[in-house]
């Protein structure tokens, strides 16, 4: 049985509800996402916010979005000036929240996050991708 055929990145809630990304701008360049819900099956989607493709960590294809134990949010790890922070939605829509401040610092969250059972604590693995230019003498012949 198909379920959608315009989905990637799907995550399906306690309640049934598809949670999918959409493909939005294809072509060179980066693509850009929309995240939608919609009941299992074929039934229409409704969309919940746009997500430029240069905010998802790595690359598009890693867009993960996680569904709250509870059913109240959607979490997911997007990047900004080089920072990835763990970004919330509701499931009813709304704005995106920012739970994490890493500032300015360069972290790097490329995989999905995780919920505790009691949807009070997320998980993420998180690291710090600072770099030197070294200048190496004699290595050559």
């Amino acid at each position: 049985m198909v379920v959608r055929t315009d989905a990637i990145s799907p995550a399906l809630a306690g309640d049934s509800t598809l949670y999918f990304a959409n493909i939005l701008k294809r072509g060179s360049g980066v693509w850009d996402l929309e995240l939608r819900k919609a009941p299992l099956g074929n039934d229409p989607s409704e969309a919940l916010v746009r997500i430029a493709g240069q905010r998802i960590p790595l690359r598009e294809m890693n867009f993960q979005v996680i569904p709250s134990p509870d059913g109240q949010w959607l979490a997911m790890p997007l990047t900004d000036a080089g920072t990835s922070n763990i970004w919330i939605i509701p499931t009813g829509g709304g704005p995106l929240s920012r739970l994490t401040n890493f500032s300015k610092r360069p972290i790097l969250i490329a995989r999905r996050v995780s919920w505790s059972p009691d949807s009070k604590y997320l998980y993420a693995a998180v690291a710090e991708s600072d770099s030197d230019v070294v200048l190496l003498k004699g290595l050559l012949p």
